[in-house]
């Protein structure tokens, strides 16, 4: 049979988290009690932070991918195939990376070329997110 609680060990306790956490200053990131942002806000957040001319590296390097297919041979028996693995991987990198895209951005096979032309600097965030930027020439 387990023994109950004693008193002089609860206020043990309590005297062991007061030394341990009563010191803290109020407002270190260490406070339990700071609200975190829901998805939304964060997704808003990170949205408003993604500048239009700027698509993270993995989309660009599907879109490359189906470029490069496309403007090769249409004869080729596996060009279909080819295409459609390379689209796949274009909506997949899209869903992953859907909330650093600019708002409104989509993709076109029509329009695949002129969506990556002029990118040419790539550069990584601090969480380690690369992204492919469109220089100021083009």
């Amino acid at each position: 049979m387990r023994h109950p609680r004693r008193p002089e060990d609860v206020s043990q306790r309590h005297r062991d988290h007061i030394k341990k956490y009563g010191k803290m200053p109020l407002g270190l990131p260490s406070d339990l009690n700071r609200k975190k942002p829901s998805q939304l806000e964060d997704r808003f957040a990170k949205m408003r932070l993604t500048p239009s001319d700027e698509i993270p590296l993995p989309v660009y390097t599907n879109i490359k991918k189906a470029v490069d297919i496309m403007s090769g041979p249409k004869e080729a028996s596996s060009y279909l195939d080819d295409l459609e693995r390379a689209e796949y991987g274009i909506r997949v990198a899209t869903k992953v990376y859907r909330s650093y895209l600019p708002p409104g951005w989509k993709y076109d096979r029509e329009t695949a070329s002129s969506l990556i032309s002029g990118y040419d600097k790539i550069y990584t965030t601090e969480d380690g997110k690369k992204f492919i930027m469109r220089s100021l020439a083009s």
